[in-house]
């Protein structure tokens, strides 16, 4: 039990990593949601699931449509991950037998606004679920949208064609200057599954580069947690064609919203 705390915890500080809001003064409260289920074991102990969701409400910002865009896509989101366990739902879990069900279990979810560019908005969704076994298990998603339209972007839509080779190139050279790693050196000699660079599946714009985040297995073991690292947009100039959202980004003057 007091491994599964510091789970929690540690996660609970991941969860709260920084965030990017410097554009179109975004302000919100974060409201909770959480609801169980129980049911009694033949055993005569309880088996409870508890399920908790945490979201953005009361959004304001200086830019009304990013505030219905933003109020629109949480709205999406919360709906998707609305908690709603249920006794069905555990006597369904149960009718094949009830071993490996001798600790309860705990999904979370929670949204967050991350990042604003001039043109841009970033969500944070952090899941974090505890079913069994030796510890609970968690994943980062970002998702990013166009202000104008809500158009969710992908790396095609930001980057020129065939960007891959020559980001991969930069990203590997940069992350290995961020963590002192020599240009040579086997990435396996520091914590990676594989010698071979890869870039996070999961990355957020920001107004000061793109981030990238890398969920426990993807690149290292449970134990080092989830990841991150800037790539500067000044390292990938070349690769951001004139008519990208992020092209004047970092901006050279202070943006001023209208």
């Amino acid at each position: 039990m007091r491994f599964l705390l510091l789970t929690a915890i540690i996660f609970s500080i991941l969860n709260g990593q920084e965030n990017f809001l410097n554009y179109h003064d975004i302000n919100a409260t974060q409201k909770s949601i959480t609801k169980k289920a129980c049911q009694t074991l033949k055993s005569k102990e309880e088996f409870c699931i508890k399920a908790s969701l945490t979201y953005p409400t009361a959004i304001t910002s200086s830019n009304s449509t990013l505030q219905a865009h933003i109020q629109q896509e949480v709205d999406i989101l919360a709906q998707k991950y609305k908690p709603n366990p249920s006794q069905e739902e555990i006597a369904d879990m149960l009718k094949d037998g009830e071993e490996g069900f001798w600790s309860d279990w705990e999904l979370n979810a929670t949204i967050n606004i991350f990042a604003t560019t001039p043109n841009t908005f970033t969500l944070k969704i952090f899941d974090y679920s505890y079913t069994g076994g030796a510890h609970g298990n968690c994943a980062t998603e970002f998702k990013n949208y166009t202000i104008e339209d809500r158009k969710v972007l992908k790396l095609e839509d930001i980057l020129i064609t065939d960007y891959k080779p020559e980001l991969l190139k930069i990203a590997e050279t940069h992350y290995r200057e961020l963590h002192n790693i020599p240009p040579n050196e086997g990435l396996r000699n520091f914590n990676w599954f594989e010698d071979e660079f890869i870039l996070a599946s999961e990355f957020a714009i920001t107004d000061k580069g793109i981030l990238w985040l890398y969920n426990p297995y993807e690149i290292q073991p449970y134990a080092f947690g989830q990841s991150t690292f800037l790539l500067p947009y000044e390292k990938i100039k070349h690769l951001i064609p004139s008519g990208s959202v992020i092209v004047n980004l970092p901006p050279k003057k202070p943006f001023v919203t209208h």
